[in-house]
């Protein structure tokens, strides 16, 4: 997105901030229950006809690491809370009242690595974040472990992570979002990670409730009568605003534009 050229233009850029943060909260903690209890892989067995029990983890007072605290993040702090489970967060900015009142812990990379049972990130993918797991973190952290991935494809390396995965040296992978979502040559390694027992994988399916979408659509559609009314667009939503630097134009001025 140019945000320089939408300002200059004075137009205006939003998200639907709010939308779906519980619902992907939820899929995430989904992710982590199903991995622990092996439930795809008890299924599985009985499928195929054997009703033998597989011996699973709790969720229950574990440590889970949180990599990124923007609303999905916090909002799935809140959820843990629940669990009795020790919270470690690792973020750029840090709010001690926060941590304080949410009950939790700023950590390092390092010691979230190797102290988790349970690691999920919550993280926007940059440059500085780009493959942020990959082999040499992955080595930090226990075998025991859990990785899932609810938000950008290219925060993991998935070649890695499918070797650790193959050679035990992590439990399992909840994975939402794929590298091959953006770059075609591992189309070979998601289909490899997938068929895994150990791997619960989605289709990038983390907002896609009917609760979570429509108020999804709700926001922006606010969002679209406040910039079209002239009137303040929800902090939380602005990407963007150029009508701060222009002469706040009227809802006919927009429409001109939307249609220039």
């Amino acid at each position: 997105m140019d945000v320089t050229a939408i300002r200059d233009l004075g137009r205006v850029a939003t998200i639907a901030a709010g939308g779906n943060d519980a619902t992907v909260a939820d899929q995430t903690i989904g992710l982590m229950l199903a991995l622990g209890r092996r439930f795809r892989e008890g299924q599985q067995a009985m499928s195929e006809g054997s009703w033998a029990i597989p011996l699973g983890t709790d969720l229950y007072r574990k440590t889970v690491g949180i990599v990124g605290l923007g609303r999905i993040g916090r909002s799935v702090v809140k959820r843990l809370t629940g669990f009795e489970a020790t919270i470690l967060v690792h973020t750029p900015r840090r709010d001690e009242d926060l941590a304080r009142t949410s009950g939790f812990e700023y950590v390092d990379l390092p010691e979230i690595l190797s102290r988790s049972d349970y690691l999920t990130l919550h993280a926007p993918l940059t440059p500085q974040t780009r493959f942020l797991i990959r082999e040499e973190r992955i080595a930090q952290m226990k075998p025991t472990a859990f990785v899932i991935n609810t938000a950008r494809g290219g925060l993991v390396e998935d070649r890695d992570l499918l070797a650790a995965l193959t050679s035990n040296r992590l439990a399992g992978a909840g994975l939402d979002v794929f590298m091959s979502e953006s770059d075609a040559t591992y189309h070979r390694v998601t289909r490899q990670l997938i068929a895994l027992p150990n791997v619960i994988a989605l289709p990038h399916a983390g907002a896609s409730t009917r609760e979570g979408l429509n108020r999804t659509n709700m926001v922006a559609a606010q969002c679209v009568v406040a910039v079209l009314n002239g009137t303040s667009v929800p902090p939380a939503c602005v990407v963007v605003d150029g009508r701060s630097v222009t002469a706040r134009p009227n809802a006919g001025e927009i429409a001109q534009r939307a249609n220039s």
